[in-house]
This record gives C-alpha cells, sequence and structure tokens, in this order.
C-alpha cells in the first residue's frame, strides 16, 4: 500500500483544518519513513505481514529469522510452530549445531517429540547429544546410536566404553567396558562386599592384611545406631538370588576402622524380616565389643556371619602375630572368647599351635590336638611327622621311624636310617641266589651301607616251608642262624655259632636236657667204644666203655667236675 495516497483520502474525506493536515502529514511522513527503514510489508486489512531489519527478518511465513551478514545463510530460526535452531545454516541439517522442537515430528530420517532438544547433528557417525522430554533422559550419541545414557533416575549407561584420558591397558588410568563388562583400574578400595565367581590375578601384593571366610555375609544397607543399652535394628542389602543372610540365633561382627581406633562388636540375632524392597531387617542383641558410648555404624560396612555354636570359620593372615598362615577354627558358646575358639588345622607358620610353642617353625598340623588325635609336621617335633591316634603313635623324623604306644618318646619299634636300611630284595639273593623260586610270606631284612653297597646285619624270612635267620650266607636247614643265638636273659653274647638259653630244652613238654651236672671226675685208663656181650663181659671191659661214656658226656657238656 502506498501511504502517500493514504494521506491523500483522509484529506480529501475528513473535515479537516489547515493545522490538523499539517499534523497529518508530519505524522504519516514519520511512519513512512519507518516503515521504509524495517522494509515491513503490510496485507489486507492493514496487518503487517513480514518485517525485515538489517539482518533481521520477521514474518507470518517464516517466524523469526536472524541471517549472516556475510552470506545470508539463516543462524538463527524462531519457527512460527515454535521450533527453534541455531546454526550456521539452519536450512541444512548438518550445518545445523542446536534444535528445540516444540512438537512431535520426523527430523533428518529420526522421530522427535515435544521438548525434545538436539545438539549437534544427528547425521550418521556425527556426535550429537540429545534431550528426551518423554524419557528423561540425556543422550550422548554418534548419529542416532546412544552411546551414554544419563536419565533422571540417577542410571549411567554406556555403550561402549568409559576411560580416562591417560588410559593406557596395564600402565594407567582406568577403562570400562560397557558391552563385555570388563574394567581395569589400579586401587580399588570396597567398604562393602566384593562378589565374583572366579577372582585370577597375575600377581598380588600384599601389605598387612588377614581374610576371613565365615559362614555368611552382608552388608550395613543403612547406618546402624547401637546404643549403650538394650537390642538395636539393622538392615542389610538382599544377597545375590534373594533369601535370608542370617538366621535366627546366628553371632554376627561388624567392624569399623578409625585413623587411631578401632571399634569391633559381636552380637546374635534374634528376630527378621523380609522388607521387600531389596532390604531384610534384623533384630540384634549385645553380645560383646566396645559399647560405652551410642556409636553409629556407618552403610556400606560388611557384617560377618560366624554361624552358632559347634560351627566354624577359616581364617588366612600375613598380619597376624604367628603369621603367615592358614588356619580352619570352629568354636562353641561364643567366638569372642579364646578359649572358645578350636584350631582344627593349620598350614604354615605353626607358632602356639599343636604343641609348636613360641617357635616360628613352618609346616602343619590337622586333628584334635588336645584329645590326642592328630596329624603334624614340624611342629611337636622339629622336622619330623607325628600321628597319633587314641594311645598310639608314629614318628618320623630325623632319629628314624619310631611305633609306640602312649607319647611318641616311648617307642617300640625303632628303625633308625643313619645306620640301616630295609631291603627284602638284596634279602632274597643272600638267602636263596639270585633267582628267588619261592613266594614270600613275610620277610625282615636289616642291612647297613658299607662302601656304597648293603651289608648284612640280620635277615628273617619265611615262606611255605622254611623260617630262616641269617647274615649273608646261604643255608639249606629249616632254621638258619649265623653267628650266636642265645634264648633268656643273658648277659654277654654266645661266641659264633653258639647257642645259649637259660632254661631247659623240652620234647614233646618232657625235658630232655637241662643245665650240666657237675661233681664228676675225669677217669684214668683206657676208653673204649667198640661193641660188646652182655653176657660175657667182663668188669675191665665195662669200665672201659664207662670211660668212654663219661668223657663223650663230658665233652658234650652235660656233665663236668
Amino acid at each position: 500500500m502506498n501511504l502517500r495516497r493514504v494521506i491523500e483520502l483522509l484529506e480529501r474525506h475528513l473535515p479537516l483544518t489547515a493545522g490538523d493536515k499539517r499534523i497529518l502529514d508530519t505524522e504519516l511522513l514519520q511512519l513512512e519513513g519507518t516503515v521504509k527503514d524495517v522494509g515491513a510489508t503490510i496485507g489486507p486489512g492493514g496487518r503487517v505481514t513480514q518485517m525485515v531489519s538489517g539482518n533481521v527478518l520477521i514474518g507470518q511465513q517464516y517466524g523469526l529469522w536472524i541471517t549472516n551478514p556475510d552470506g545470508g545463510a539463516v543462524t538463527v530460526a524462531l519457527e512460527p510452530d515454535g521450533d527453534v535452531r541455531i546454526g550456521s545454516d539452519v536450512n541444512d541439517v548438518t550445518r545445523t549445531g542446536f534444535s528445540v522442537f516444540s512438537h512431535d515430528q520426523r527430523y533428518n530420517g529420526e522421530n522427535l517429540g515435544e521438548g525434545d532438544v538436539l545438539f549437534g547433528e544427528n547425521s550418521t557417525s556425527k556426535a550429537n547429544m540429545l534431550w528426551d522430554r518423554s524419557t528423561g533422559q540425556l543422550r550422548f550419541r554418534s548419529g542416532q546410536a546412544n552411546k551414554i545414557t544419563i536419565g533422571v533416575d540417577g542410571n549411567f549407561t554406556i555403550a561402549n566404553q568409559l576411560r580416562s584420558s591417560n588410559y593406557a591397558a596395564g600402565a594407567a588410568g582406568f577403562l570400562i567396558d560397557g558391552p563385555t563388562g570388563d574394567a581395569e583400574f589400579n586401587n580399588i578400595t570396597a567398604r562393602g562386599s566384593i562378589i565374583t565367581s572366579v577372582f585370577v590375578k597375575n600377581l598380588i601384593e600384599a601389605k598387612a592384611g588377614s581374610l576371613m571366610v565365615a559362614y555368611s555375609a552382608g552388608m550395613l544397607h543403612a547406618d546402624m545406631t547401637v546404643p549403650t543399652a538394650g537390642d538395636w535394628s539393622m538392615t542389610i542389602d538382599d544377597p545375590p538370588g534373594g533369601g535370608f543372610l542370617f538366621q535366627i540365633g546366628d553371632v554376627c561382627k561388624v567392624k569399623e576402622v578409625f585413623a587411631t581406633s578401632v571399634i569391633e562388636l559381636f552380637f546374635t540375632v534374634n528376630a527378621r524380616a523380609d522388607y521387600g524392597d531389596g532390604t531384610q531387617g534384623y533384630n540384634c542383641t549385645y553380645g560383646s565389643g566396645s559399647r560405652v558410648v551410642e556409636h553409629v555404624y556407618t552403610a556400606g560396612l560388611p557384617v560377618v556371619d560366624m554361624g552358632q555354636s559347634g560351627q566354624g570359620y577359616l581364617y588366612m593372615t600375613a598380619d597376624d602375630a604367628a603369621a603367615p598362615f592358614y588356619s580352619v577354627r570352629s568354636w562353641v558358646t561364643n567366638p569372642w572368647t579364646p578359649g572358645n575358639i578350636t584350631e582344627r588345622a593349620r598350614l604354615g607358620n605353626m607358632n602356639g599351635a599343636f604343641g609348636t610353642g613360641a617357635n616360628n617353625r613352618y609346616g602343619f598340623g590337622v586333628g584334635d590336638y588336645t584329645g590326642g588325635n592328630y596329624l603334624s609336621y614340624n611342629a611337636e617335633t622339629v622336622g619330623g611327622f607325628i600321628l597319633k591316634a587314641g594311645c598310639g603313635n608314629v614318628t618320623l623324623d630325623a632319629n628314624g621311624l619310631n611305633l609306640g604306644i602312649g607319647t611318641y618318646i616311648g617307642s617300640k619299634i625303632r628303625w633308625n636310617p643313619s645306620d640301616i636300611i630295609y631291603n627284602p630284595a638284596y634279602m632274597f639273593t643272600t638267602l636263596y641266589g639270585t633267582t628267588p623260586n619261592r613266594q614270600t610270606y613275610f620277610s625282615i631284612v636289616v642291612q647297613k651301607e658299607s662302601a656304597g653297597s648293603p651289608e648284612s646285619i640280620a635277615a628273617l624270612i619265611a615262606d611255605a616251608k622254611y623260617l630262616a635267620v641269617s647274615s649273608s650266607r646261604v643255608y639249606s636247614s629249616d632254621l638258619r642262624i649265623e653267628n650266636g643265638l642265645y634264648v633268656g636273659s643273658i648277659a654277654t653274647d654266645p661266641a659264633a655259632g653258639n647257642v645259649e638259653i637259660t632254661g631247659v630244652f623240652k620234647k614233646s613238654g618232657d625235658q630232655v636236657v637241662a643245665a650240666r651236672q657237675t661233681g664228676w671226675g675225669a677217669p684214668t685208663g683206657t676208653a673204649t667204644r667198640t661193641t660188646f656181650d652182655t653176657t660175657t663181659v667182663t668188669l675191665s671191659q665195662l669200665a672201659e666203655r664207662v670211660h668212654a661214656l663219661i668223657d663223650d658226656l663230658t665233652t658234650h657238656g652235660l656233665i663236668g667236675t
């Protein structure tokens, strides 16, 4: 519309004074100049449909546009439907850096909704960030694929890896791999539980530590306030797989470490309840530990279940007074009184266990030491094994093998490897030749090493036919004895080949040989041993033969002076 034509029509049809015309002309001239400056377009009915001022365009069709004075590209657009776009050229999605969507629509091949905000470009492989109003999620994306999602519920989700800027595999920084679940850190401090099915580490360095494997364990879900008197409540996180962690009557232990002190508490579970929200509650009764003032145990602390009387736990330590060692222990009545705890097995430093005393010796022990039924090594005896069961015992140490009744010191059978060995094969060769042809039922051979070869001291062997006692010669008799043999209590050893007895010889219960009969004198004259006729023998002939008989009995030792 021409503004000058408007002025002419007004002056023609209105009864205006000369002063009014001057005022109208002046105002319309000012309006004309203003409209000309903004580049306004006035449509039917006098409505302004578009205005342009410099690099700003306002119109019904476009809304508000701001263009780049250098190239004319639209850099800011506030569209009539409420959408907002900012970029180097908002008419090109690849050059648009910020978009606010006022209604559901499809933008660059993606369905976006009311209130969504896009930072960057959503073309393939382009990094961008989307605020999804409908889900309340902030998404870091590559193109239209979500890589990191942060929700209003506090969850942080990654589609690939989260790593530090200095990450180097096996050397520095940290890595969390979303798809695989793998992670790599340097040091980890866990105030609560670490739950794993497999634990693998190439190198473990430990300083000042002990580990207890108990009946059960959980983690405080909330702070636990322990009063100076009376019971209190405890809330625990549900375990994997559900169910109650602690049984009624279980004794539990909680420990909190501070810079200058350690607080430890034992208590018994007397009631429990499942809250149904991933936690479970317990009513607790004081057992032992610090309770002088009210104390609050911090959420996240582990709670160890020691079980009930008669049950036990495993203990591994590197900083105990007698460390290092592994130990299997059980307890009765309560687990906080040292006298109620029994060590059932130990491996490592045996100091204070299985009769070792205050000596640092490495070995093992298993069984009931107090009850006298156990097996140990390098504990009660240095460098030796001890096996005890009831009144019997076996020891094997530098002094040899000892089998005994009662204490192991009172041994009944002793084998000292420093001067004898057991070699049944050599005994066969000694007694039967190089190729034994008999079945051996029982054999004991005692030998001594001499110049690297075995030298028999004594051998006893029994087979289907013979009982043989020998040293190194081969005999064919039923009873084979070399050197002397004595029976009974004799102070001196018999000479080689002799038999010494303290009793008598019997045959079928009848005595046949006893001690020597003395008082006999040696006869003189001729001794004759030829035959004679009893009907014609003379006294002189008979005396000669008695002389010979006395000589022979004296020689045999049956009679003597």
